[in-house]
């Protein structure tokens, strides 16, 4: 909306087109297996996301309805690495600019990251399967992914830097101050690397993603205005689009939205904290990492529990810190010395 009100108040042609990639969250083809929450990006693979790309660049230059005469391409997130790879695929060359946002520089960092340090890509590499796994919410067959990923050259920074050397067309990467999923130094590691087209970093005051709408906005100004400066070499005002119109079309999206109704609500929540099959943790994936075990260990160091007290969790969630401490040798031999006075265990979730 921001691109479309912007270019129609300065009587320029403008077509955004948008797209969900193929077996993942949105509203385009999922498997039919694959058709219901949680299960929707169990397929997905980057290679898959690249040629969605390559097609949706065929219809722009296939379509009956309008003629590009400059396609720039907008990714966001995990997305880069597929955008990457797809303008290198295009023979016919048809992007003349690439603009990413918060995008990852290479698929192993950005899901290492996101996961609290599960290195999925590097344990397939290393030969360790793990099957279909929770992450973020979504069940993924991560050995169909990884070596997908690794097949493809979408996994490895390396992979990255040999690729932008060789893209002509002029970058933008946007990245945000407090994302912690992006490493800001990948990200100018690889646009520093010498190629045949311009490059510039540019640094926005968000997470991962905007959480408020005028995060969403300072992103998309910044967009709008980059893409107008590339068409047209020249600054202008970039306004915000009509709240009113903004509001209608949200409120249209979420009305096509499919719904859907949970047969058995206990067994949901189960799988969702707990996960479910080999070596799904669900939501608990943090318990994993080193880090967390060293955190839960300090606290109970710190505790110094003694015989005859009680200990209360409160705000426990699915109750990790009283199975750290019941699960440490120390402790355990506490509670065993102190029979019959154990001491009492509460874990409270709000």
């Amino acid at each position: 909306m921001t691109l479309v009100e912007n270019f129609r108040r300065l009587r320029r042609d403008l077509v955004v087109l948008r797209f969900d990639g193929v077996r993942s969250i949105g509203e385009s083809y999922k498997d039919r297996n694959c058709r219901y929450s949680g299960k929707e990006m169990i397929n997905m693979t980057l290679s898959q996301g690249m040629e969605d790309i390559l097609t949706t660049l065929d219809y722009v230059c296939e379509n009956p309805d309008f003629t590009a005469t400059e396609t720039i391409l907008v990714s966001f997130s995990l997305a880069a690495c597929m955008a990457r790879k797809a303008i290198l695929a295009d023979s016919r060359q048809r992007v003349s600019y690439w603009l990413s946002a918060w995008g990852s520089p290479d698929a192993q960092s950005t899901i290492r990251s996101s996961t609290g340090g599960v290195d999925f890509i590097g344990n397939y590499q290393r030969g360790i399967s793990c099957g279909v796994t929770n992450v973020l919410g979504h069940l993924i067959d991560n050995d169909r992914f990884c070596s997908d990923a690794i097949r493809s050259g979408m996994a490895f920074l390396e992979d990255a830097k040999r690729d932008m050397a060789k893209i002509g067309v002029p970058v933008t990467w946007i990245y945000g101050q407090y994302d912690e999923w992006i490493d800001p130094l990948r990200i100018r590691e690889i646009m520093r690397v010498k190629a045949p087209g311009t490059r510039e970093v540019l640094e926005l005051s968000t997470g991962h993603m905007p959480t408020t709408s005028d995060e969403a906005m300072e992103a998309y100004l910044l967009i709008a205005s980059r893409i107008w400066r590339h068409l047209f070499r020249e600054e202008v005002e970039i306004r915000k689009p009509s709240r009113t119109s903004a509001i209608r079309l949200r409120n249209a999206e979420w009305g096509r939205t499919p719904k859907h109704s949970l047969k058995d609500q206990a067994d949901y929540w189960e799988t969702y904290l707990l996960g479910q099959g080999h070596l799904e943790v669900g939501f608990d994936v943090m318990a994993e990492t080193e880090e967390h075990q060293q955190f839960m260990r300090e606290q109970i160091e710190c505790l110094d529990i003694r015989l005859g007290e009680s200990v209360a969790d409160f705000g426990g969630g699915t109750g990790l810190f009283h199975q750290s401490l019941l699960g440490l040798d120390q402790t355990s031999q506490l509670f065993e010395e102190s029979e019959p006075h154990r001491p009492i265990i509460c874990s409270v979730d709000f």
